[in-house]
């Protein structure tokens, strides 16, 4: 085996450490739905229920999606 120690080998020059900032915020997503069919005896919380249980099948209906950033602090 070839000895490459003295020539640098196996050594990686070590890089800055990147600055950051962090950074809050809140999205939020509407999706529009109309006529969905649901049983006559479920209420408000059962129709909610049923939509948290399904979500993926309202992505198709995307309507808007809001990104508020609400502070930004430099580390």
């Amino acid at each position: 085996m070839i000895d490459t120690t003295e020539a640098g080998g196996g050594s990686y020059p070590s890089s800055e450490e990147e600055k950051v900032k962090t950074t809050t915020g809140t999205i939020t997503i509407t999706y529009s739905f109309q006529d969905d069919e649901v049983p006559l005896y479920w209420n408000e919380d059962d129709i909610i229920d049923y939509i948290k249980s399904n979500y993926r099948e309202y992505t198709q209906e995307l309507e808007n999606v809001e990104i508020e950033i609400n502070e930004v602090e430099e580390e």
